[in-house]
């Protein structure tokens, strides 16, 4: 008769093994294949904008805008959490967001409301022919 530890090693098919072993891997592999994927498609604009915060106002350009937010340059020197309200000539109404990062490239500053960011994508698309920045997709 078989030792307990050689019936359990030959109940378990190769296939099966060889996922238990692989299955981190892959678990890290899927997490950093989709990690960087985004909710919402991102257009490049190039617009100058007004950025309003409590006390200040700053000048800036919309590199790149989604139903979710935004990136601006130059980088603001607000923090993180920082409510601002975003418009341009013409725009009919200021863009509320809150300030979510900092990097090099500029400010990511997330929309109040999807809604928010579905219409500031519209019009800037009417006013500009936005590029999208995510071909494919």
């Amino acid at each position: 008769m078989p030792k307990n530890d050689q019936t359990d090693a030959a109940s378990i098919p190769p296939r099966a093994e060889a996922r238990g072993l692989w299955e981190p891997v892959a678990r890290l592999w899927r997490r950093s294949r989709f990690a960087n994927r985004r909710r919402f498609r991102r257009y490049s604009v190039n617009r100058a904008v007004q950025i309003v915060t409590d006390s200040q106002t700053f000048t800036c350009e919309i590199l790149n805008i989604s139903s979710g937010g935004a990136v601006v340059t130059p980088t603001l020197p607000c923090p993180i959490g920082s409510a601002v309200k975003m418009s341009a000539q013409l725009l009919p109404v200021p863009l509320i967001g809150t300030i979510v990062s900092h990097s090099t490239r500029g400010t990511g500053i997330q929309f109040g409301s999807p809604l928010t960011g579905s219409f500031a994508t519209l019009w800037f698309n009417s006013v500009n022919s936005l590029r999208d920045t995510e071909p494919g997709r």
